[in-house]
């Protein structure tokens, strides 16, 4: 089990993530699975969910002092609908935005019996996945032999570059 929150957008304490990219106008993050059982506890093997959301308005006014306007994250924005919401296979390491593709590297979301820690300790690799990014309908899945490191995604010259925990970096053309 670990903490399931990680990044915040300061404005809208929903958008809590492992991951968060955005451009001016969409916000996608990477989260663990809401367990409600115990708000901040995750079982590894429950899932993570792949979420894209309108980014909240700057110019909209807080409810500083309503008395719910405070919450651990910082002020209250109006609740977001997430304009497509899918469950994906790995908990998310790194994410990267290209014009058309929401890409999501990380490890695989497996525990297995005769070693739980399997997946933290790389032994099961790590998986690369591609989303349209306005539908969230799955492009593509590749599987690495080694977990990306943390914030290991890069784009140039029409290719993706995944750094990996081994110490090699996979390069891979983009359609």
């Amino acid at each position: 089990m670990f903490n399931r929150y990680g990044w915040a957008i300061v404005g809208a304490s929903w958008a809590t993530g492992n991951q968060i990219v955005h451009d001016d106008k969409q916000l996608y993050i990477s989260r663990a699975t809401k367990n409600f059982h115990r708000s901040s506890v995750f079982v590894a093997g429950s899932g993570y969910d792949l979420i894209q959301a309108q980014f909240p308005d700057k110019t909209e006014t807080f409810a500083q002092f309503d008395k719910n306007a405070f919450s651990s994250l910082g002020y209250r924005s109006r609740k977001i609908t997430a304009s497509w919401n899918c469950k994906i296979p790995i908990r998310g390491q790194a994410m990267l935005l290209t014009p058309n593709t929401l890409w999501v590297a990380g490890l695989p979301d497996e525990v297995p019996a005769n070693a739980p820690y399997a997946a933290f300790e790389g032994v099961l690799g790590g998986k690369l996945l591609a989303f349209e990014r306005e539908t969230g309908d799955l492009l593509s899945d590749v599987t690495l032999n080694a977990p990306p490191v943390w914030d290991g995604l890069s784009v140039a010259a029409s290719r993706i570059f995944v750094a990996q925990e081994d110490g090699k970096l996979v390069c891979l053309k983009l359609n």
